[in-house]
């Protein structure tokens, strides 16, 4: 019976790998996160990119928010790189770990580390809404802001 166990749970372990390797989220969707994520957090490294990465998918998640990746990321003054028309234009050649953790956040498979952050902005930046929205967490140069549903 231990046999048995043992073999399912490896099974399930290899299926899950397997899904995270092979999954393939749409190139859309990739685009427009890993695109996202270049404009509003390289400079913070893979940390500040899957914190962004995880505001991303919690308003996607959140009945207040579209539900696509692509129609956050444009949603109207939501995100600052989309206000200018030329940054949309460039076609960015992603490096691996831009590209990495946007496929593991559109896969499911990214740890939050944000305590489910709608919000986030700069250091140098105070908005409006940053007063009345919950802190959560500073992660690189942004901190980072849980809308209360």
């Amino acid at each position: 019976m231990k046999d048995i166990m043992l073999k399912v749970g490896v099974g399930v372990v290899l299926l899950l790998v397997s899904h995270a390797l092979f999954a393939k989220p749409s190139a859309k969707d990739m685009r427009c996160m890993a695109d996202n994520l270049h404009w509003e957090a390289k400079v913070d490294g893979v940390a500040g990119m899957a914190a962004v990465a995880s505001v991303v998918m919690n308003r996607v998640a959140s009945p207040r928010y579209p539900n696509t990746v692509c129609k956050v990321v444009y949603q109207r003054n939501q995100f600052s790189w989309t206000l200018y028309k030329r940054l949309k234009r460039i076609k960015i050649n992603h490096d691996w770990q831009t590209l990495m953790v946007a496929r593991l956040a559109l896969l499911g498979q990214l740890i939050d580390k944000t305590g489910g952050a709608t919000h986030y902005h700069a250091l140098y930046v105070r908005p409006y809404w940053a007063e009345t929205l919950p802190f959560t967490v500073q992660i690189g140069t942004h901190l980072f802001y849980k809308e209360e549903l």
